[in-house]
Order: C-alpha cells, then sequence, then structure tokens
C-alpha cells in the first residue's frame, strides 16, 4: 500500500522561506506547492501601495492640524522642527514646531496622497524651501514634470551648441 506523502505535507517555515525567496526572484505572485496548496507572494510594490493606503486613511481620519499654532499638542507621530534650522526663512509669520504627515491634492492629476513629516523636515530644514511653500503635485506628477525640465534643458543646450557651431 503506498502512501501519498504529498497529501499530508504541510510547509515549514523553512520552506515557507524558500518558496518566498523563489517567488521573489521569478516575480510571480502566487506559488502552487505539491498538494496544490497556494502561497501567496506579496511583492514589495503592494506592501507599499498598503502602507501608502493606510497612511492616507488615517490622515483623513485624523483631520487637519495646525503646527504653527502654540496651542496645539503635537501627535505621537509628530517630528520636532529645529528652529535653528528655519532660522534661514524671513519672515515675521509663525514657525512650524512640529512637522506631521498632511494631506496634499495633485493640483494636474487630482490624486490626493500624503507628504509625510520627515519629507517635510527634509524640504524646509535641510534643501532650506520657503516656510510658506506646501506641495502641490503628487510623486507621479513630479517625476513627469522633472522629466520634462530635463528634456527641455537639453534641447536648450544642443540648441546653444548648434549656434556656436555656425559661428
Amino acid at each position: 500500500m503506498e502512501k501519498n506523502w504529498n497529501k499530508h505535507w504541510v510547509p515549514n517555515l523553512h520552506t515557507k522561506a524558500i518558496v518566498k525567496v523563489l517567488g521573489q526572484f521569478l516575480r510571480i505572485e502566487q506559488l502552487r506547492l505539491f498538494d496544490n496548496q497556494v502561497l501567496t507572494m506579496t511583492r514589495r510594490k503592494a506592501k507599499k501601495q498598503k502602507l501608502e493606503a493606510a497612511r492616507l486613511r488615517l490622515v483623513k481620519q485624523r483631520g487637519p492640524i495646525n503646527p504653527c499654532d502654540p496651542n496645539v499638542v503635537p501627535p505621537v507621530e509628530a517630528i520636532m522642527a529645529n528652529p535653528q534650522a528655519l532660522s534661514h526663512n524671513n519672515t515675521h509669520g509663525p514657525m512650524p514646531r512640529f512637522y506631521v504627515d498632511q494631506l496634499v491634492q495633485c493640483r494636474q492629476c487630482g490624486k490626493e496622497e500624503v507628504w509625510r513629516a520627515a519629507a517635510q523636515q527634509w524640504w524646509y530644514e535641510v534643501a532650506k524651501g520657503n516656510i510658506n511653500s506646501k506641495a502641490v503635485l503628487c510623486r507621479a506628477c513630479r517625476a513627469v514634470e522633472k522629466q520634462r525640465k530635463v528634456a527641455a534643458r537639453k534641447q536648450h543646450q544642443d540648441g546653444l551648441a548648434l549656434k556656436e557651431k555656425r559661428d
């Protein structure tokens, strides 16, 4: 009497790890095992999309917060602002005390996206962006705009080089 081993086979953690690595290498989302049991692979892109959707949901639930208001208590996830790093702003208006994730609606496509607190901190404190500026484009539209500017710059440089050759 022959015993069917595949019928009672249950993958252990080691086997699941191997299957997961194999699935990522082959770029497949599902892998069918010996007994037709299906292990679903989650790609990084899918995980990132789920994380962004959850972050968007949380920001919408929380509502807008004014980080310049001295009476507002910073939320737990807030990143505190460094006043010395914001000194490049020559303004008499209030400076932010902290950064929190903010909801941004893209001007071009209308997509809602989260402008993360860490990105705000980088923009205002490291890149020395104007304190009155806000994000207005989503990442995808920003990438398209960046490519458009690079192409325009290249065309301009090519035109200048051609003009110098003629002269």
